[in-house]
């Protein structure tokens, strides 16, 4: 911060001498923009203000695999749930075409295109990549919870 102190000084003098001295006018045009330069060096080298508060913008990618303070996916499964019952909150009773995407003991998974939503119901007899079709049956954001039952 000395050095731009010290560089607006001597171009301040410098244009005060082309002022002042008939013969020496052309150092207005080295030191005029030399002294802003040095202004603004001297700004940018400031100390910033710590009582500021400081913004942090996310996209929430990285907020979201976090729980009290460990990184956890299954913070992710909860946030997921939550905005598939937001999404799906008040269209009971429809019904949706759906594709199979895995299967295992606790039934099926399905994604359905329209929302895009994927979501766990029990079929039986169905393999990966069948297409299904699915009625809500209700959706409760409060819980995090969708259930759909097979209709085809």
């Amino acid at each position: 911060m000395l050095v731009p102190f010290m560089l607006l000084l001597l171009s301040l003098a410098g244009v005060f001498v082309a002022f002042a001295l008939p013969g020496w006018s052309d150092l207005i045009m080295v030191a005029g923009p030399a002294a802003l330069a040095s202004l603004y060096l001297l700004l940018r080298a400031r100390p910033a203000r710590q009582d500021r508060t400081a913004w942090v913008i996310l996209d929430g990618s990285n907020v979201m695999h976090w729980h009290d303070g460990t990184p956890n996916l299954a913070t992710v499964r909860e946030v997921l749930d939550l905005a598939e019952a937001v999404v799906l909150s008040g269209r009971e009773g429809e019904i949706f075409d759906a594709v199979v995407v895995d299967e295992g003991e606790w039934g099926v998974e399905v994604q359905i295109s329209d929302p895009a939503v994927l979501v766990r119901t029990s079929a039986r007899r169905v393999d990966p990549g069948d297409d299904l079709r699915v009625r809500l049956v209700s959706a409760d954001p409060e819980h995090r919870t969708v259930d759909f039952e097979r209709v085809s």
